[in-house]
């Protein structure tokens, strides 16, 4: 799938320990091909019925937005704490997820708040967690059972299976050896996949010694817009993580990917994990001029869609035979460009004047042009010396600035600025 399709926004005015972590699918059932798949609720209520009870504390006046692009499905993403208000929903309070009445064909806004629940679990039902095929490697069997017997108890066992995960040994990657669902290869020897071989181990791990568990699949982090406050969600946020059952404390999410140290993070499409890593040979001249219009845009769509959305039908005729016609919609097109305009020249008009790095990257760029064989290693002490003594006086009093500014924290004033940075455009 499209990595960069945008799934939804999401915009709340509270906050919860289960934020970035949008639900959507449940998998609780591992076949003999050791699939994961999800069970029937009602063949579960018809099998375990009144096992299982949740119960709702006062729900709290605060709010959530979150607007869903068209899929086709029914599902939609929720956060593990919170309550869809919209009465065009199903909720399903086993695995606390929700299916819209219909397909989803428009774009839909749903209101969320906060709703906290607890559930009790009868034996059958978490029986029915433990549940495997007996196509489980019999390694594996025999390494969780090893580590169980000498573990204190069952939170102990899980923070030693955590712990091989934080070892060192085990690498983050969307493109590991085709081992299909080997999971016992995945966690004794090659050690190297991405979420899904990271849950369904931990998932198997935890019931070969007869803890509860289950798979959580949607979406994690998203990309958090400045202009509206609001988290964007793509493709690429899609992930798996694991809920745990605890006597005491019901379902806890344990999400084994985050136990991963960053240096083993071989690639990601996910937004927050790239961001996180700093990559010099990303830093493109105009890369924070175009993200900045990027958000913006974002900003002006979810604006938008949160307004026009929230009318009902006949409000939503009057507002386009208002104003969509032909002529309006001319001079609406025409004011967004202009606007556009205008925002990049004032960005890129301050990142002239004050950032230090973009017209040295530009220095850098004329430099190869010239013939210098310049690597993104080099420091501007080497370049200095790679160059020839005709070169060197030319930019001398451009290096010296650089160094001051970046090495010594010496801020020079704006004119002194606009000056080198008028030299480099010269050069």
């Amino acid at each position: 799938s499209n990595s960069s399709q945008k799934i939804f926004t999401y915009k709340d005015d509270f906050t919860i320990e289960e934020k970035f972590y949008f639900r959507v699918k449940i998998f609780d059932l591992l076949n003999d091909k050791k699939d994961w798949l999800s069970s029937n609720v009602n063949k579960i209520d018809n099998n375990y019925k009144n096992t299982y009870i949740s119960f709702n504390e006062n729900e709290q006046k605060y709010k959530g937005i979150l607007i869903l692009e068209p899929n086709n499905k029914r599902w939609i993403p929720s956060l593990k704490n919170t309550r869809i208000v919209d009465n065009v929903t199903n909720f399903d309070d086993l695995n606390l997820v929700f299916k819209s009445n219909n397909k989803i064909v428009n774009k839909e806004v749903y209101t969320s708040s906060y709703f906290p629940s607890r559930m009790n679990l009868g034996i059958n039902l978490k029986r029915h967690y433990t549940l495997l095929p007996n196509t489980i490697n019999s390694e594996l069997i025999n390494w969780a059972i090893t580590v169980y017997d000498n573990s204190k108890n069952n939170d102990d066992y899980i923070n030693k299976v955590l712990a091989e995960f934080s070892s060192g040994e085990f690498y983050y990657s969307l493109k590991p050896a085709n081992y299909g669902n080997n999971y016992s290869k995945f966690f004794l020897e090659t050690k190297e996949g991405y979420c899904e071989y990271y849950a369904g181990t931990l998932a198997i791990l935890t019931r070969i010694v007869g803890i509860p568990s289950r798979i959580v699949s949607g979406f994690y982090a998203g990309e958090y817009n400045d202009y509206g406050k609001f988290f964007n969600f793509n493709q690429s946020d899609a992930h798996a993580w694991v809920e745990v059952w605890f006597e005491e404390k019901g379902w806890i999410r344990i999400d084994p990917t985050a136990f991963i140290p960053n240096q083993n993070i071989k690639d990601s499409n996910n937004y927050s994990v790239r961001n996180s890593s700093i990559n010099e040979g990303a830093n493109f001249i105009f890369s924070k001029t175009i993200r900045k219009i990027y958000n913006y845009a974002r900003y002006l769509d979810y604006k938008w869609t949160n307004t026009f959305l929230q009318y009902d039908k006949k409000s939503r005729k009057n507002v386009l035979k208002k104003y969509l016609d032909k002529k309006y919609f001319v001079k609406l097109i025409k004011s967004i460009i202009i606007i556009l305009l205008f925002l990049s020249f004032i960005i890129l008009f301050y990142n002239i004047l004050f950032n230090k790095k973009i017209l040295y990257t530009l220095l850098i760029y004329k430099l190869k042009k010239k013939g210098f064989k310049i690597k993104p290693f080099h420091t501007h002490q080497q370049i200095f010396k790679m160059i020839d003594l005709t070169e060197q006086k030319k930019i001398n009093d451009i290096l010296n600035f650089y160094e001051s500014n970046t090495f010594q924290y010496i801020h020079n004033n704006i004119l002194e600025r606009l000056n080198i940075n008028l030299k480099i455009l010269k050069y």
